[in-house]
């Protein structure tokens, strides 16, 4: 019969295969952070758009702007993750247009 001889595998046999590996896995991190802020920011325009609708909405059948958050919630079923949004909305007057801005919370700032 021949002759045959068994090589050990070296466990690190390529370096630097693995040093690329890392970096990859490194370089894919910043990304991922970078779609997360990229979705919280179209959720917020998305949200944004709603309310902006809802409040009109309102005073097209009622003839008032909305007196409160809580008013559009219930009677216009805004529903949004209170976890990762503010909303900062100050009625002015029944019949002037009311402030309203978007805020994401925490972690969830999409930094600008």
């Amino acid at each position: 019969m021949g002759n045959f001889t068994i090589k050990k595998r070296k466990a690190f046999r390529h370096p630097i295969a693995i040093i690329v590996s890392i970096v990859a896995i490194v370089a894919i991190f910043p990304a991922l952070r970078f779609e997360d802020n990229s979705t919280i920011t179209s959720e917020k325009k998305a949200l944004s758009q709603a309310v902006e609708r809802c409040i009109v909405s309102c005073y097209a059948e009622n003839g008032f702007y909305p007196p409160s958050l809580e008013y559009l919630e219930e009677n216009y079923n805004i529903i949004y993750d209170h976890d990762i949004f503010f909303i900062d909305y100050r009625p002015i007057a029944t019949n002037i247009y009311p402030y309203f801005s978007i805020i994401a919370k925490g972690d969830y700032d999409e930094g600008e």
